[in-house]
Parts: C-alpha cells; sequence; structure tokens
C-alpha cells in the first residue's frame, strides 16, 4: 500500500470521518497501490471534514471541462512521495450511478452501505451483500441503454469476477432481501432475475428486457428526462472519440501551469519532458511541447517550407554555423558578423521569435483553463541565450536604420512579450559528461563536441522571472532525477 494511501485512511478512522470504499472491493489491493481509482463514499454531513483532510494530505481537486457532473461527485489527485505514484480518489456525496458515458440515477442506498462497513485491513468497506446490491443495479441499468452495453462487454471479465467474489447465485436470496427494504420501488423477484441474468450464461435479450424493467420502477431516481439524458450521453460519447483523436485524456486541475524544462544539450531535457508526461497524462490534462523548434505560423509557413533548400543553395549562411562562429566569449558577439549574414541571422531569428510566440502564447492560454503546459527548452529575458532574443540593447548602438536592424528590433519586442513561465526546472551536468552522452544520443543529427561546449556556456546565462526556479544535476540515474522533478512539479500544482 502506498504511504499516501494508509496515511489517508489512517486519518479517516481516527477522526471518525464516516465513509467506505464502496465498489470494486474485489481489486482494492491494487487500487491501494495506485493501479486505479479509489471510489470513497462519504456521509454528507462529514463532508467539509473530508475535504480538509485530503487537502491537508497533498490531495488536488481536478474537474473535467467538457464534461459536467454531478455536484456530489468530485475527482482528487496526490502524489505518494516515495515512489512518485499518482492516487485518484472519486469521491462520492451521493450514489449518482448509472453507466459510462451518462450517470443518470441517484441511489438512495448510502446508508445501507455506510451502516453495514466492515475493516478490509485499515479501509472500511461495506458488506457484501450491501456491494452485490449496487453492483446489480449498475450493470442491469446499463443494458436498459444500448449505447452503455458495449461498456459493459469491455469489462466482462472483471464484472464477473467480482460477482464470484460478492457470493455470486448463492447470494442472491439475501441480496434481495437487502434491496426489498432499501428500494421498495424494486421488487425482489425483478432484482433477482437481472442478478442471475447478469452471471455467465445470461441471456444477452433477458438482460436488456431486465435493464428497461428496471429503469422504468427507478424513473422517480432519474436526474435527466429521456430525451436530455439520450442527447448528453451523445455529447459524451462524442467528447470521448473526439479526445481519442485529439489525445487529450484526462481533467484538469482549477488553474494550469506551464513548466519549462531548460538547459544546455544532453542534459536529458526531451526524457525529462517524456517521463512527466507519461506521469501525468491519463489523470490531468497535459501538453507537451518543444519551444526550441515551434512549429510554424502562418507567416513563416512557406519561408520554413523553402529552408531546407536554402542551407543547400547557401550552406556559408546557416544560422547553425553562423552562431559556431561567434565566440561566446565576446562582449557583443553578433559584431562579427556583418553584412549579408547579419540579414540571414537577423530574418531566421524573427521567424524563429514568431513561431515561438504563437506556440507559448497558445500554450499559456490551455494553462489558464487547466492544463500542465510541459516545454522543452524555452525563452529566457537575457540576450543572447539559448532560445533567446539574439539581439540585446547594445546591439542597436550607432546603428543606422536598416532593413537588418528593423527585423532584430522586431525580433527583440516579440520575446520581451512572450509571458514568463510559471516554474522552471534548471538542469546541469558537467560539460565533459554532456559530450559523451551526445556522442551515444540516439537522435537524428548529432551535434558536434564544440557546438554542445558553446551550448553549455550559453546556458549559464538562462535568467528567469518565474518565482519557481529548480535548479538540479542530472549525473545519476534517470529514476531518481524524475522522482525529484516529479516532487518539485507537484509541489506546484
Amino acid at each position: 500500500m502506498l504511504t499516501i494511501v494508509s496515511g489517508l485512511f489512517e486519518k479517516l478512522n481516527e477522526q471518525d470521518i464516516r465513509y467506505c470504499h464502496w465498489k470494486s472491493n474485489e481489486s482494492l489491493e491494487e487500487a491501494l497501490k495506485g493501479k486505479g481509482d479509489l471510489d470513497i463514499l462519504v456521509d454528507r454531513r462529514s463532508a467539509d471534514a473530508f475535504v480538509s483532510l485530503i487537502e491537508y494530505l497533498g490531495f488536488k481537486n481536478a474537474v473535467d471541462k467538457g464534461k459536467k457532473e454531478p455536484d456530489s461527485i468530485s475527482h482528487y489527485y496526490g502524489m505518494d512521495a516515495a515512489s512518485g505514484c499518482i492516487v485518484h480518489l472519486h469521491v462520492y456525496f451521493r450514489l449518482i450511478t448509472g453507466g459510462t458515458l451518462l450517470k443518470n440515477y441517484w441511489l438512495p442506498l448510502e446508508e445501507m452501505l455506510l451502516n453495514s462497513t466492515e475493516n478490509l485491513g485499515v479501509v472500511k468497506i461495506p458488506s457484501k451483500t450491501a456491494e452485490f446490491v449496487l453492483l446489480v443495479l449498475r450493470k442491469a441499468l446499463e443494458h436498459g441503454a444500448l449505447w452503455e452495453i458495449p461498456f459493459f462487454y469491455r469489462e466482462y471479465d472483471r464484472i464477473q469476477r467480482e460477482i464470484d467474489w460478492l457470493g455470486g447465485e448463492d447470494g442472491i436470496e439475501s441480496t434481495a432481501r437487502l434491496i426489498e427494504h432499501w428500494l421498495p420501488s424494486v421488487d425482489k423477484e425483478l432484482f433477482s432475475a437481472c442478478a442471475r441474468e447478469l452471471m455467465p450464461g445470461g441471456s444477452f435479450i433477458k438482460r436488456i428486457t431486465l435493464g428497461r424493467k428496471l429503469r422504468a420502477r427507478l424513473r422517480n431516481y432519474s436526474i435527466y428526462n429521456p430525451a436530455k439524458g439520450l442527447l448528453m450521453a451523445g455529447a459524451s460519447l462524442s467528447r470521448k472519440v473526439l479526445r481519442k483523436l485529439s489525445a487529450r485524456n484526462g481533467k484538469a486541475l482549477g488553474r494550469g501551469v506551464v513548466i519549462a524544462i531548460v538547459g544546455p544539450e544532453a542534459v536529458g531535457k526531451s526524457t525529462l519532458q517524456a517521463g512527466l508526461k507519461k506521469w501525468l497524462e491519463g489523470y490531468l490534462w497535459v501538453e507537451a511541447v518543444h519551444a526550441g523548434r515551434p512549429p510554424s505560423t502562418a507567416a513563416t509557413f512557406l519561408p520554413n517550407l523553402a529552408m531546407p533548400l536554402a542551407r543547400k543553395l547557401l550552406p556559408s549562411l546557416r544560422t547553425s554555423r553562423l552562431r559556431q562562429e561567434v565566440s561566446s566569449k565576446e562582449r557583443e558577439p553578433l559584431k562579427k558578423i556583418e553584412g549579408p549574414a547579419l540579414f540571414v541571422y537577423a530574418l531566421r531569428s524573427t521567424m524563429v521569435a514568431l513561431d515561438r510566440m504563437s506556440l507559448i502564447r497558445k500554450m499559456a492560454f490551455r494553462a489558464s483553463k487547466g492544463a500542465i503546459v510541459i516545454c522543452d527548452r524555452y525563452p529566457s529575458r537575457c540576450a543572447g541565450a539559448m532560445d533567446s532574443s539574439q539581439f540585446g540593447d547594445t546591439f542597436f548602438e550607432n546603428r543606422r536604420f536598416s532593413l537588418t536592424s528593423v527585423l532584430a528590433r522586431t525580433e527583440s519586442r516579440i520575446y520581451k512579450s512572450i509571458p514568463a513561465p510559471d516554474m522552471v526546472i534548471k538542469l546541469r551536468l558537467p560539460v565533459e559528461t554532456a559530450v559523451e552522452r551526445n556522442i551515444s544520443r540516439n537522435k537524428r543529427g548529432v551535434e558536434s563536441d564544440e557546438y554542445v561546449r558553446l551550448r553549455h556556456v550559453q546556458s549559464h546565462n538562462h535568467l528567469f522571472d518565474s518565482g519557481h526556479v529548480y535548479e538540479m544535476d542530472t549525473d545519476k540515474p534517470l529514476e531518481e532525477t524524475l522522482l525529484e522533478v516529479k516532487r518539485c512539479v507537484w509541489s506546484v500544482l
């Protein structure tokens, strides 16, 4: 069991907060390790105490921006500091259920579950009889709506294991007596028939027929009328499809964040970005972008399209070559570039600045909606630093008006308008170690040793206005570095 999870349930028990882990207890052991949600039903009278406790333990509330969930259901996420695992609490203050696409029924069975709790380790769970009642009702209701049926069969094997764990056919009689007491609108015969048909060998047609009968009996407990329910289920399905196509999958925090991972070549920026994205995706809305190589905008698309040809025809004017020819120890290195070379350098730098500004502003907007944006590289406020403006204020002194100076001033203004990131992770590595790593990197177009050394010198000029700047060495095992980064990221979410 994860430390944060054991601490949560121990505190809940100590403070006498009335709760239970109300479903899927057959696989509770896996959920306690962070593999799956923890579905917790909390007595509404204990709601304030529960929320105060989990926020004290570092859990953060998240919402699905594209889906309106009932107010009685909340999602909280916490991070286990020792392992870095994310824990998802699916919290219910009322039993709102019905299906995967639409939870359309409030079942007044909270007291039935909370009055029958027993301990499974440190976790309070309902009696198997009470849990069986909810399982049958939930899965029978799904068969009453054709659009929910595929989701039932997607997890058919797990449902059968759960039915067996709860007692199977031997438990139907006692379960039927319980439903007769707590939900008298559903008679014993209908409930028993629903339970039997959910078991292996049950008839598909009978499941649908019984599901429709059950929905009719529970009509007074439905949240939406049939027409609105159908529309909302269709909208929910559309969102699922669009998310699959857009690769967006996760909920949004109340406030988003832009995280910049910066540092010279071969320090592990891309590796850490990929590790953070894998860690967060599936739970929270996360975007990963490369601010060092931003996509083209409408203004730069055609010039960027012609760039490969230009590099072949005019190799001496390639900006990467010009950058390497400039000594990083010069006070004003750009004074070593003049004429057509300086114009090309200014033009290319301005195009990159436009693309970078467009990408970062777009990501800042998504962060304002709750997204966690992880940027590989990011412009700083220091001219001449990596991925930043190449034209400082001293460049314009004693220079006559020219197209080159206009481009340079434009480039400088663009970078000054780019918003600072919310958090910066500055990676460091001894330059000789970086050179060795660069040689072994599995990347197309590995840079020269001289270029790697130059970039290490330039990285020292990275200056950021962000209040959260973390510096860390990456000359240690990846797992150790990634865990340290995860802790830093979680502290600012």
